[in-house]
């Protein structure tokens, strides 16, 4: 009472018991508090913390929100930059002026196309490693730069026709390096903005698709606007020192706002979750890289007084923590990504597919004057070079779009970071077995993106083999099908590739990834124009009714074309049979491809290939018979290793090595264990041997405990025979199978004695997500609850 009557008397405020609440903070300011001490009317604690929650929920909100529209106005303008980036796809509609006003031959113009194709592909990986390591941004203003560069040195290149000719191929280097980068800066964004959402294949068809329009739109601006006017005062030839500072100037504006638009939304949220995967993975234990870091991190001791300048210091550390670790993740992602073998499968078909693409697009106007006499005024041919630019342009978006949307839709679940598991671990071998991801009975129709890519790749063989048997000739309202054929092919693979890259290993490093694959193109481009350009100069000097520099008629282009689609099929087919293992198929069809095309790069990959692999295969055989026999240790490992690397077992050896394995039951071992896992795991045709001899109920009850006996490796190989259709005769023998080891599984969990109950545990409960109905009334629902 002594304290309140002199807070009273000196004016001061009274400290209550009732002021305390545990909650608050005890220098917290209470304007309107009353003097008695108890809280006003209008104030109340638990009302104030409710308002901080409130408030704390829309600041977070709100700033989620402002993220998202972040994220959607970079996709924006990621597309109004594909839009205007593909301007190099217009080369057909002015490339017959080069040869008609600056007198190039057809080997001049389509070096000027082929020194742009090496510049649009072969910096890209350059381009991709700034988007990965520095953003979007920078890429994108240093596109714009190339572009306005080049196409404006190429503008006055082509007013003054005694410059030399290097300097206009120089020119189209800057505008092919500003094309890729445009491109690759933008794609980037959107596959780490959305690449791990619901619809990752359309965010990444849809800037790919406003990147094949930008060949029409553009090409249509120069043949409708930007034309010479002939001496009458009627439309004429494309101007092409305007379009040239036309197109300079467009794709400047538009990389310089790119720069300050294009950016990755969350991106230390991606870092950090990639991180947290490999950390339950297990494989940054094998880095001291990263190890140094964590230790790092601990390097302060216990009751560590801060200061402002310490706290300043320690966000400096974070950041470059923070910087460390995203450089750590990239440059494992690019080493796990390069030594992956399927990524150069892939670029192979990428190579085959793309290479007469490229040709049959940058050499489309020359085309399509050989398919008339030279004689012919040009306003009596029923086509134009601008026309198909346009119609491949409009087929090749409908075909980014169109499998972008169905892969969305058909394409199998990917397993999320499948690409950082082991290329041997169980999981990744079973994830290619049907139904073997599916949590519950498949309810929709699964088609793989390999097969829309497989599909695409077809259609546009079609259509040169179309233009190589001549029925356009003479006839160019036809060439139609040949332009929507080859474009709708050239659109889908150019769609289908990035998104399988982003979905098999990941958008951390896509930018990156997806450059290194798009490299190949240039190869290809090299290969296949080059190869055009002999063909057509070798049909002009013989043809009279052209000049030296024009060619007329089927034999200018024929050869060429029909050299693409066998080639490109020959090595597509056999590399197909080399993933199944039929190695003498293979042989027979890299034979006949080498026969064509002796000199191309791909098919001595090919023959290399199918030589390492027979070789290999073969000596597998020998390894395990050495070790089964002898016990030759180091045999058995070796035979371990080539297993582990997929190496391809001669078909006619299966059984051989099926029988040592099997049919011999000699002393648990660790070599034994894994040679058993491995051979069955990645060999279909292993696979069925080992369900021929577990067919019948005695043998699978032996086989059960021989694999059980020999160890894990060897007891989860029953799990990918068991899920396998194509392993079994008929869907009974395979129901049959099922049911058996499902009841010795279960026995073996009933055994006292049991050790490694996991085994078993795992091996019911995949058989019951795979088709639970095919276990019924093995369970008694009164003993059990499942």
């Amino acid at each position: 009472m002594a304290g309140q009557g002199s807070g009273n008397a000196g004016g001061g405020t009274v400290i209550d018991k009732l002021d305390y609440h545990p909650g608050r903070p005890l220098l917290r300011a209470d304007d309107e508090a009353e003097s008695s001490g108890r809280p006003s009317a209008e104030h109340s604690y638990a009302g104030s913390f409710f308002e901080q929650v409130a408030e704390g929920i829309q600041i977070r909100d709100r700033q989620k929100m402002q993220r998202q529209l972040s994220r959607y106005l970079t996709f924006a303008w990621a597309i109004i930059n594909c839009l205007v980036a593909g301007s190099i796809t217009c080369f057909s509609v002015y490339a017959p002026l080069f040869q008609k006003r600056l007198h190039y031959t057809q080997l001049r113009v389509n070096t000027i196309s082929i020194t742009a194709e090496l510049g649009m592909y072969l910096p890209v990986p350059i381009f991709g490693f700034l988007c990965d390591r520095y953003g979007p941004g920078i890429p994108s203003i240093l596109s714009g730069c190339f572009a306005g560069f080049g196409y404006i040195l190429a503008a006055f290149t082509y007013r003054n026709p005694d410059w030399p000719f290097a300097v206009m191929v120089f020119s189209f280097v800057w505008v092919g390096m500003a094309t890729s980068c445009m491109y690759l800066s933008a794609v980037t964004t959107c596959a780490k903005n959305f690449g791990r959402g619901k619809h990752k294949g359309l965010a990444l068809a849809l800037p790919i698709a406003a990147f094949g329009l930008s060949g029409m739109w553009e090409s249509q601006v120069g043949s409708r606007l930007l034309y010479e006017k002939k001496p009458d005062g009627s439309h004429g030839d494309i101007d092409v020192f305007r379009f040239f500072i036309f197109l300079g100037c467009t794709l400047f504006a538009a990389g310089a706002v790119g720069f300050f638009l294009l950016r990755i939304i969350d991106e230390d949220e991606m870092i950090d979750e990639a991180i947290e995967e490999l950390e339950q993975s297990g494989l940054l234990e094998d880095s001291a890289f990263y190890h140094r870091g964590q230790h790092h991190d601990h390097h302060e001791g216990y009751g560590a007084v801060h200061d402002e300048d310490e706290d300043d210091e320690e966000e400096r550390q974070r950041k470059e923590e923070e910087a460390r670790k995203k450089t750590w993740l990239l440059n494992e992602e690019t080493s796990r990504f390069l030594s992956d073998r399927t990524m150069w499968l892939l670029a192979g078909g990428f190579f085959l597919v793309t290479g007469p693409g490229e040709a049959f697009i940058n050499n489309l106007g020359t085309v399509i004057g050989t398919l008339y006499p030279p004689t012919m005024p040009d306003e009596e041919i029923p086509t134009s070079a601008a026309t198909h630019v346009s119609i491949v342009a409009i087929t090749s978006t409908i075909a980014r779009i169109l499998t972008g949307t169905l892969s969305d839709l058909f394409a199998p679940t990917s397993v999320p970071h499948q690409h950082r598991r082991g290329p041997n671990s169980l999981m990744s071998s079973m994830a290619t077995l049907p139904g073997a991801d599916a949590a519950e009975p498949q309810k929709r129709l699964e088609v793989s993106r390999i097969t829309f890519l497989l599909i695409f790749s077809l259609i546009m063989s079609i259509g040169q083999a179309v233009l190589a048997s001549g029925v356009v000739q003479d006839h160019g309202e036809r060439f139609w099908w040949v332009s929507a054929a080859v474009g709708a092919g050239y659109g889908a693979v150019f769609s289908l590739t990035p998104i399988i890259t982003s979905v098999v290993w990941g958008v951390e490093n896509f930018g990156t990834n997806w450059a290194c694959v798009a490299t190949v193109p240039a190869l290809g481009a090299t290969l296949w124009g080059l190869l055009y350009s002999a063909v057509y100069q070798y049909a002009a000097n013989d043809n009279v009714e052209a000049s030296s520099e024009l060619c007329f008629g089927r034999a200018c282009y024929a050869p060429t074309f029909w050299a693409m689609v066998r080639v490109e099929e020959l090595v597509a087919q056999a590399r197909t049979c080399i993933e199944q293992r039929q190695l003498q198929k293979a042989t027979q069809l890299a034979k006949e491809a080498a026969s064509l095309a002796p000199t191309n790069q791909n098919v001595q990959a090919l023959v290399q290939s199918l030589s390492t692999e027979e070789s290999s295969g073969s000596q597998i055989l020998t390894l395990i018979k050495n070790y089964v026999e002898q016990g030759d240790q180091t045999d058995g490992q070796e035979a371990v290793k080539l297993l582990k690397q997929h190496t391809a077992i001669p078909s006619d050896q299966i059984s051989d090595v099926a029988h040592f394995l099997f049919d011999h039951d000699g002393k648990p071992t660790e070599i034994r264990d894994e040679l058993t896992g491995a051979f069955v795991i990645n060999s279909a045709a292993a696979r069925k041997q080992l369900a021929s001899r577990i067919q019948v109920g005695t043998e699978a009850t032996r086989f059960f405990r021989l694999l059980w006996r020999r160890g894990e490796h060897s007891f989860n190989s029953i799990l990918p025979v068991l899920l396998d259709a194509n392993a079994w005769p008929n869907s009974e023998t395979q129901t049959q199978a099922k049911r058996d080891a499902f009841l010795l599984a279960l026995g073996k969990l009933l055994d006292p004695a049991l050790e490694h109950g996991e085994w078993s545990m795992t091996l019911i409960a995949r058989l019951l997500t795979s088709n639970a109905h095919d276990m019924a009334g093995l369970i008694d629902r009164d003993a059990f609850e499942i």
